[in-house]
């Protein structure tokens, strides 16, 4: 069985969050692992990797972007990883397990705030699905829900933003891979009783 891994990270500048994610990554023995919302200025991604993984290879969405949003990295001696497409919000790649040749595509999301900007990477995933025939993996913080039980606190879920993503994972014919433990993975960390809850990371596979 391969591990693979996503944080939002929320930022890369601490040593110790570095460091924590290099123990993570051992720990779980993932060969292959996305960081989001790392704001990273170009100067500082060697020696962030230096860190992280020195030996492995990465890719970032910097060339859409000041700091990078996303990263992909990967261990060369486990896996072949080949970018097919990244943008703003995206980082699509086809990887191969070396031991095995497995193929499948992966996929990490970091969908903008706002509805208007999320459709630009809903068309580009829907453009993508029309050219991918291996198994499909999109991992990653998507910024909107799917249902109304997928929230709680705070105003009501804009209909229309539910309704496009739930239309784009039909037309792309995707659908949640199963989760254990936390549903609602994103909170406010409000301290005034104010909470809100939401569960904006999930994975998405297609049939294969």
């Amino acid at each position: 069985m391969i591990t693979l891994g996503v944080w939002n990270v929320r930022g890369l500048c601490s040593l110790s969050r570095r460091e924590e994610i290099n123990s993570l990554i051992m720990k779980e023995e993932t060969p292959l692992f996305c960081l989001l919302k790392t704001k990273a200025f170009p100067s500082n991604i060697q020696n962030y990797m230096k860190d992280l993984c020195d030996s492995w290879n990465f890719h970032t969405n910097l060339n859409h972007c000041n700091k990078a949003r996303i990263w992909i990295i990967w261990n060369p001696e486990i896996v072949n990883v080949n970018i097919i497409e990244d943008s703003h919000q995206l980082i699509c790649s086809e990887a191969e397990f070396l031991i095995t040749s497995h193929k499948f595509q992966f996929s990490a999301i970091y969908a903008l705030n706002k509805g208007t900007e999320r459709s630009v990477l809903w068309e580009t995933i829907t453009s993508l699905a029309s050219r991918i025939n291996l198994p499909w993996i999109l991992l990653g913080d998507f910024n909107t829900t799917r249902f109304h039980d997928e929230r709680v606190g705070g105003a009501d879920p804009i209909a229309q933003d539910m309704e496009d993503l739930n239309l784009y994972i039909d037309a792309c014919s995707l659908s949640d891979l199963r989760a254990t433990g936390q549903n609602l993975s994103w909170h406010n960390n409000s301290k005034t009783g104010n909470l809100k809850l939401r569960r904006l990371d999930r994975a998405l596979v297609n049939e294969e």
